[in-house]
């Protein structure tokens, strides 16, 4: 059976917001965009920063598994708060807290990416055919991509060290 040993998460809420999903033996139910909270702003676009109810128990419990999790969000993520990432790591038991890192960037948004990615604070969604607020600045979000990447790298060679070639695990970026 497989397991998984470490996972990262960049800028997702705790819980799953589009559709259900099977796990051990049963399903889960997703938690509902609450379309009434949706924040419009001065330049017409929204921002789903305050559109789910952010309680543990619809968490996904990833705190039952040993897996490694890294947490990367921006402070100004206009699409899920670091707020909750901080409860989700609230749920942890002690014993387990060392399973969790959480890494939240100052004055950057939603869609932190890899380094050197174009970073788009408000994006145009045809399928809604409205403008989506993401949030950050140019520099910290860039900076953001940067340390994220080499997070990302390092969380990955650290907890599958024994399971992969340390040089299978690099990056020209």
């Amino acid at each position: 059976m497989l397991q998984v040993k470490a996972v990262v998460n960049i800028g997702g809420p705790p819980f799953l917001s589009a559709a259900g999903m099977y796990v051990k033996g049963q399903n889960t139910t997703p938690v509902e965009l609450d379309i009434s909270k949706l924040d419009l702003h001065d330049d017409g676009s929204i921002s789903f920063r305050n559109c789910f109810p952010y309680k543990k128990e619809d968490f996904i419990k990833v705190w039952e598994s040993d897996a490694k999790v890294l947490n990367i969000i921006g402070e100004d993520d206009q699409a899920c708060p670091p707020e909750s990432l901080q409860l989700l790591r609230d749920c942890y038991p002690p014993h387990k807290c060392s399973n969790i890192q959480l890494k939240i960037y100052p004055g950057a948004g939603h869609l932190i990416e890899i380094p050197y990615a174009p970073h788009f604070r408000v994006t145009y969604h045809k399928t809604y055919s409205q403008y989506f607020l993401w949030g950050g600045k140019p520099k910290p979000h860039a900076d953001a991509q940067e340390d994220a990447w080499k997070s990302i790298l390092d969380h990955f060679r650290t907890q599958l060290s024994s399971s992969f070639n340390k040089e299978q695990l690099h990056s020209n970026l």
